[in-house]
């Protein structure tokens, strides 16, 4: 791409994001309407010990694409429960939940209580807070997995401490892999957290100032393509806390999914590299987003 043909490119990025990728206002007005709601039953009479609610996900991120409409909500306990405890507090959410959306479908998941809102998926959490995501490392390691949806506060954060268009450059990301995905299964793409923790950590491979959209965008397929991603997490294992690394050496741990951690699901990367390789080296962006 030669100087000639960035400006109309870095708009025609630019286009793509207003018009096809950021989620619309009403969208986000929906969402917070969701999350107020609900955020108000975690203070009602729940006779829960609840010190926080925090919100995750994409939308917590401000990281989520137009159309995918997902939250993760997270009760912080201001302390530990044992098992009876812990399946008195769920049953305690999950029933006030159904109270409050009485024509509205809510399951209860290992870790969270599902409910499915007119299109839109509600994840509720219960878990505990940690200081520090060597504590929480510790002690999902000892197996006290309450304490990994903590991962989602240190992800925000990591998140915060980059270039105010790192946002914007997942949501193309995450655009580009849900036009492209097309019949490759479950296991073989990285969940929408695993791809934010890949575009940061090529991020983290420019020592200088940041490349326009095209530039970049093109960079970060040649990246995956040539499986630089590899054992690269280690970059961020100071703000993130990783377990040992699998035989891809790359493991991601999913806070709303405290259950098993996201490469458990991630069984190959070699179809979503062979899809990263086929967008590299097509030379119509048009083609690479439909």
């Amino acid at each position: 791409m030669d100087g000639t043909q960035i400006v109309p490119m870095n708009k025609w990025f630019q286009q793509l994001l207003e018009k096809e990728i950021r989620p619309t206002k009403h969208e986000i007005k929906v969402l917070k309407s969701d999350v107020n709601r609900i955020s108000n039953i975690g203070r009602s009479n729940l006779g829960l010990p609840i010190s926080e609610t925090f919100v995750g996900g994409s939308f917590g991120r401000r990281t989520m694409i137009k159309g995918r409409q997902e939250i993760d909500i997270v009760f912080f306990l201001n302390k530990k429960p044992n098992k009876i405890e812990y399946e008195k507090a769920r049953d305690k959410v999950h029933k006030s939940l159904s109270n409050a959306f009485p024509n509205e479908k809510t399951e209860i998941l290992d870790f969270a209580i599902r409910l499915k809102r007119k299109g839109r998926k509600i994840d509720v959490l219960i878990g505990l807070t940690a200081s520090t995501p060597e504590m929480v490392a510790n002690q999902v390691m000892n197996g006290n997995k309450f304490y990994q949806v903590s991962n989602g506060k240190f992800h925000k954060q990591l998140l915060n401490s980059f270039h105010a268009s790192a946002r914007d450059r997942i949501m193309i990301a995450k655009y580009w892999l849900a036009k492209n995905k097309g019949n490759l299964s479950y296991s073989q793409l990285p969940p929408s957290f695993g791809l934010e923790l890949l575009v940061l950590l090529h991020m983290k491979t420019y020592r200088n100032k940041l490349p326009t959209y095209p530039y970049w965008f093109r960079d970060f397929l040649g990246w995956l393509s040539n499986k630089s991603f590899i054992g690269t997490h280690r970059l961020l294992n100071s703000q993130i806390p990783f377990p040992p690394a699998n035989k891809f050496g790359l493991v991601i741990v999913d806070p709303g999914n405290p259950i098993k951690n996201v490469v458990g699901k991630w069984q190959s990367c070699n179809d979503f590299v062979s899809l990263a390789k086929k967008s590299y080296k097509e030379t119509d962006w048009e083609k690479v987003f439909t």
